[in-house]
């Protein structure tokens, strides 16, 4: 024991080295929980609250690979389901990251192609149903360049908007082209 402390002097020099060690380390934490914080932000592009796994729309790249179930047909068309059309995917408006692709959209309507479902769905948010619906089925054989009756073999499902036709919220009508009778 050293001459100049007393008993109760080291045992208090002893408490606040202990005490130092404990703010180095956990201020050493801090700074390195920090850091990896600030590391995060800046692999995700510096954008806050957006993770690596959310789909996030994007314009359509053009060597997006082509999904399953389609097949190349001749002169720049595909192949759905047995039926040739027009590549969409050229002309699509957007894809997102599922593959879900936009072929055409405008404040009355809009047409979807689901490869996984591999399927089309015409939304209708235009006033009159009826006609708007006509004018989005006449579109969708345009974009994919066949006829009435060629469409018809492919799936296709129209809804209604909820916000605007409510009382036809969770029915599907198919087009006029495709009515048996």
């Amino acid at each position: 024991m050293s001459k100049d402390l007393l008993p109760g002097q080291l045992q208090g020099r002893a408490t606040f080295n202990n005490m130092k060690k404990y703010l180095l380390l956990f201020g050493g934490l801090f700074a390195l929980l920090l850091a990896l914080v600030a590391l995060s932000f800046f692999l995700q592009g510096g954008q806050p609250g957006r993770t690596s796994q959310a789909p996030m729309p994007t314009s359509f790249p053009l060597d997006y690979p082509v999904p399953s179930g389609i097949s190349a047909g001749r002169s720049g068309k595909i192949i759905i389901k047995g039926v040739e059309v027009n590549n969409f995917f050229t002309s699509a408006k957007k894809i997102n990251n599922s593959g879900d692709i936009e072929l055409s959209k405008n404040s009355d309507y809009s047409i979807q192609y689901y490869p996984v479902l591999n399927s089309f769905l015409i939304t209708i948010v235009g006033v009159p149903f009826e006609e708007t619906k006509t004018e989005a089925e006449e579109d969708f054989l345009k974009i994919l360049g066949v006829k009435p009756q060629i469409a018809c073999q492919l799936t296709i499902n129209i809804s209604a908007s909820p916000t605007i036709y409510p009382e036809l919220t969770g029915d599907y009508f198919k087009p006029y082209f495709c009515k048996t009778d």
